[in-house]
């Protein structure tokens, strides 16, 4: 089977892109210059994500197990998530929320990812205006706690009246009110919130004790999370990965993978990792959406092996319909710096089952490939200067998603 080639499609989304952006922002000039007045660039990078919006019922919300005050009732009223009872948590000062309700999200199916967040937003509504005070926990697996700094506290005069007689106003609390916001939105490993308590108090009377919340929104710059790849090491072949090091192996420039590459443990030895999740809509090339490596090592020929060999390994979390294909290709001067391999390594998903597994459960497959069968009637000779190695597992409408790992790449003779 040809294999894809998606090299001419990165360049072209590349291009098309940078073109869209420039003709964007140009645009917005013009348009300013037209109507006379200041050019403000828009802040792309800017996001609000709406987490819990209370349309239909409380979404886990509920009084939490340490809160000092659990006579307060939870309950979703007006599209709202209404707190009843408040009149024990009346201490509205930004320092003296222990003493308050605490409320929690344990039972929310809402996990949203709060990568680069800078403020918590939300609506405030009161039967009259009152003082109320509310501070906040983000909570995630890394960090599970840092208490607030202090309660951002709303006063009477900030609450406007709405047409259903009740009384609004918006609060927000910044990652310097609750810090924790701020460790779990610059986390390098994982930024998505696994749960959040306010802690919640109120001026009002016994007669008037009632808070609802209503929109809570997380408000952030979207940044590129930062990919920590193990240290690269001397380009080696045979690559056992033994050493600890990546030997060399790097992502190509046009990869359409650039997850951080590991050295875990796979089948009991040293493997060179990485995390793939092949995209619902497929772009035009099956190579443009693949992980791509590259073996740079510019004196490296095949001598008098005929075949490059090598275990690939599968720990897929999603992997049942497609099929991935594997390809291999060198970068020899000689031959205009590319040459493929006529032959591919096919995996179909849908009969993953059927591959030898591992003691560490994982799905092996040894990839062989014959250095005689070259596309485009090339010829690799025992001492053509092969430039590099690369190797991409191409998508075929797959809905693969998880780890693969990579060992023992070498040259062989006819296995």
């Amino acid at each position: 089977m040809t294999a894809f080639s998606g090299a001419a499609y990165t360049r072209r989304k590349f291009k098309e892109k940078r073109l869209s952006t420039t003709a964007v922002v140009s645009g917005e000039y013009v348009r300013a210059r037209i109507k006379g007045v200041p050019y403000r660039p828009i802040d792309r990078t800017a996001y609000a994500e709406l987490a819990w919006s209370f349309e239909n019922d409380t979404q886990g919300f509920g009084v939490n197990s340490d809160s000092p005050d659990k006579t307060v009732t939870v309950t979703h009223d007006r599209g709202a998530l209404k707190l009843s009872s408040l009149g024990a948590s009346n201490d509205v000062s930004t320092g003296g929320f222990w003493s308050n309700l605490r409320i929690s999200a344990d039972g929310s199916s809402v996990k949203p990812n709060i990568l680069g967040a800078k403020s918590i937003s939300m609506d405030v509504f009161v039967p009259a205006p009152t003082t109320v005070s509310i501070a906040a926990v983000p909570q995630s697996s890394n960090n599970g706690w840092t208490s607030p700094a202090r309660a951002v506290v709303l006063t009477a005069d900030q609450f406007t009246l709405q047409p259903d007689q009740r009384y609004k106003a918006t609060l927000i609390l910044t990652d310097a009110d609750a810090p924790n916001l701020q460790k779990i939105a610059e986390d390098e490993t994982n930024n998505v919130l696994s749960n959040i308590i306010f802690f919640v108090g109120t001026a009002s009377t016994a007669s008037n004790d009632t808070v609802w919340l209503d929109n809570i929104t997380f408000h952030g710059h979207r940044v590129a999370a930062p990919v920590i790849h193990d240290p690269l090491g001397t380009a080696t072949l045979p690559s056992s990965f033994e050493n600890g090091t990546r030997q060399g192996w790097d992502w190509d420039g046009e990869s359409g993978v650039k997850s951080a590459l590991r050295v875990q443990q796979a089948n009991g030895s040293n493997a060179l990792s990485w995390e793939v999740i092949y995209p619902d809509v497929k772009p035009a090339g099956g190579w443009a959406s693949a992980p791509r490596l590259v073996l740079n090592k510019s004196d490296l020929t095949r001598g008098v092996n005929s075949h490059l060999t090598f275990d690939l390994y599968l720990q897929p979390e999603r992997a049942s319909a497609g099929a991935l294909q594997v390809n291999l290709a060198f970068g020899p001067p000689s031959l205009g710096y590319w040459a493929q391999a006529s032959e591919t390594v096919q995996l179909d998903l849908t009969t993953l089952g059927s591959l030898p597994r591992t003691p560490d459960g994982l799905y092996h497959v040894k990839a062989t490939f014959d250095l005689t069968k070259i596309n485009d009637a090339k010829v690799l000779a025992p001492d053509t200067q092969l430039g590099k190695i690369t190797l991409v597992v191409a998508d075929i409408n797959s809905n693969y998603a998880g780890k693969m790992y990579l060992d023992n790449v070498r040259f062989s003779g006819a296995p």
